[in-house]
């Protein structure tokens, strides 16, 4: 599965958000770096088939967040750090394009945003960190300028 989703993407394959299954094996709660590792490694070492493991991410843009450092240290462009969220997602997952909003581990379930309920059997939560560069007067209007 692992060569099978590179050629996927090198030939413009997409992940498409769908709707929840009732249940999944794995849930990732989580689009990021860490999220999608995991789901590529699963994929290509355990051999998952299509559709056993969820993606719960409600952003449509992936951002490389190491890059980063060379937004403030060149001024690259924030934007140009992100990549719409279904070409960095590995061809096999469901990508449940709402927010977590509880866990209840001792049901193995979580319930998303919308007040939908989704089952797992294993649950990895690499939620991340939540960016809120408002929160700082001016500093979106700096970014990249005056070594900021």
């Amino acid at each position: 599965m692992g060569r099978l989703a590179c050629i996927s993407r090198i030939f413009g394959g997409v992940v498409s958000p769908t709707r929840p299954q009732q249940k999944y094996r794995v849930a990732i709660v989580g689009g990021g770096a860490a999220g999608v590792s995991v789901a590529s490694q699963l994929l290509r070492k355990l051999g998952f088939p299509e559709g056993q493991i969820a993606i719960i991410e409600p952003r449509d843009t992936h951002f490389y967040q190491p890059k980063w450092t060379m937004v403030g240290g060149l001024g690259l462009d924030v934007e140009s750090t992100g990549r719409p969220m279904g070409q960095v997602l590995p061809p096999g997952v469901h990508w449940v394009q709402e927010a977590c909003q509880t866990f209840d581990p001792e049901r193995n379930t979580i319930t998303l945003s919308g007040g939908e309920q989704l089952e797992y059997e294993v649950l990895i939560v690499a939620a991340g960190l939540q960016q809120n560069f408002d929160k700082i007067k001016g500093l979106r209007e700096t970014m990249g300028k005056h070594g900021v």
